[in-house]
């Protein structure tokens, strides 16, 4: 964790221990604002720092140039045992965002991502159908103005 010179270990420990102080429980965890599903965020000495990072940095180990990953997959958790240290790879890898993408079964218009109407272009789907009315309202702006 890149500390500031004039921020002292003992001092983001202190701050650490004043978080799970005031942390609330949810369910297993501790979290700072109970209502929020966001990751919170903690002002201190003039640096903004994600809660859990801070806390992981002060009283697990120091982080270094990788990613604090939630065991608990609860952004909003401070509490120590629930955080773990993963290199960038190895936390995309347990966050698989893509296959959000592919379960999608319709285009945003409601065309069905078949084999016929659907092309690859970037490693993206685009809807042929969609891709169609597309270029013609572009070919009829250009050519007719309308």
């Amino acid at each position: 964790m890149s500390v500031r010179k004039h921020i002292r270990p003992k001092d983001i420990v202190t701050m650490a221990k004043h978080l799970l102080s005031i942390a609330t429980p949810d369910g297993e965890c501790l979290v700072l604002d109970p209502g929020k599903k966001d990751r919170p965020y903690v002002q201190f000495k003039g640096v903004c720092w994600p809660a859990a990072r801070l806390v992981f940095a002060a009283l697990v180990e120091d982080p270094g140039d990788d990613d604090v990953h939630h065991i608990c997959e609860n952004k909003p958790c401070i509490f120590p045992e629930h955080l773990e240290r993963k290199t960038r790879a190895d936390h995309l890898a347990v966050h698989d965002h893509s296959a959000f993408q592919r379960d999608k079964t319709h285009c945003p218009h409601g065309h069905a991502y078949t084999d016929e109407n659907t092309a690859i272009y970037n490693g993206k789907r685009i809807c042929r159908e969609c891709n169609r009315t597309s270029a013609r309202e572009r070919w009829r702006l250009r050519c007719w103005g309308v």
